[in-house]
């Protein structure tokens, strides 16, 4: 509905004027989707009270379209008989600029709000974390990794997530494989059967563990050249 306001605001509607239409449809099948919130259950707890996780990470999703853009941060706890919890801790939705922008750019804004997100989150954490953040923008990683001064508009968005979150990794997530890309069908009124993003995704998890391999062979390679 964030999108549907900005559009009446944009054509100047009057608060006292009727829906009328498809825009009046499309409120009330908002209204009446509204009961489907029931069955969204988000854990308060982050760990297991009754072990203590081996290993902690945060991982942040961020994605983007022409009309919006989000980002969504997870908490991942291994315990010492191997198995995994995985808790959402944040996310967040914003409306795309009403000047067009690019969608490189749209998805840099996602970017940024995630490392916003990031940011703060860690001063709630009892522990030191190294965030992961995952874009689905390969244009973002290189205006993110590749120390070059950009346009004014990139480098200072560049600048506030590096800023933000100094030591994060950042990497490459296919939109299909990322949850932020349910927080994004939110705010666009998309229907979603399953709300797919308070789960963690297990192509993802797949995709994290091949990754994690590639890091260690990367440090042994280092290594053996020093």
């Amino acid at each position: 509905m964030k999108c549907e306001f900005q559009s009446l605001c944009l054509e100047k509607f009057d608060w006292d004027i009727e829906l009328q239409g498809n825009r009046q449809k499309l409120w009330k099948n908002f209204v009446s989707s509204l009961t489907q919130l029931n069955n969204v259950r988000v854990p308060r707890c982050y760990f297991n009270s009754s072990m203590s996780p081996t290993d902690i990470q945060i991982h942040a999703f961020s994605d983007a379209s022409k009309k919006a853009y989000a980002a969504a941060v997870y908490l991942r706890s291994e315990y010492e008989d191997g198995h995994v919890e995985v808790k959402l801790l944040s996310s967040k939705t914003r409306v795309a600029p009403m000047k067009q922008q690019t969608i490189p750019r749209l998805e840099l804004l996602g970017a940024t709000i995630s490392a916003r997100l990031v940011s703060n989150l860690l001063k709630s954490l009892p522990c030191e974390i190294k965030p992961t953040f995952w874009v689905d923008s390969t244009t973002v990683l290189y205006w993110i990794k590749q120390e070059k001064p950009w346009k004014q508009y990139v480098q200072n968005r560049v600048q506030e997530i590096r800023q933000s979150v100094p030591e994060a990794a950042w990497n490459y997530s296919p939109g299909a494989q990322n949850p932020a890309l349910q927080v994004q069908n939110l705010a666009l009124q998309v229907p979603c059967r399953e709300f797919a993003l308070v789960e963690w995704p297990q192509v993802f998890e797949e995709s994290r563990q091949r990754l994690a391999k590639v890091t260690r062979s990367e440090s042994r390679q280092r290594r053996s050249y020093d």
